[in-house]
């Protein structure tokens, strides 16, 4: 986990809206060097206007095997919103 980009999303949630932006159907969340981030956590972040924090991110679709964990920023488990 890297620690300077951990620091900046943690920083940009905190001004991120409430509410998320639009979420795609079936997307779970992004593996990011930071961990995993959950859609819900990153769509604030977008909608925040910071989307560049997950250019490099790879996202998961709820119709794969693959799980990214718990939220690096909010602690929750991963589910399909």
């Amino acid at each position: 986990m890297e620690l300077a980009e951990l620091t900046e999303l943690k920083t940009a949630i905190e001004g991120a809206p409430v509410e998320p932006g639009p979420i795609a159907p079936g997307l779970i969340g992004y593996n990011t060097n930071a961990g995993y981030v959950c859609s819900r956590c990153a769509g604030r972040i977008m909608a925040r206007g910071c989307s560049h924090l997950f250019k490099t991110a790879i996202p998961h679709w709820a119709d794969r095997s693959q799980l990214g964990g718990v939220c690096a920023l909010c602690n929750r488990q991963p589910i399909n919103h």
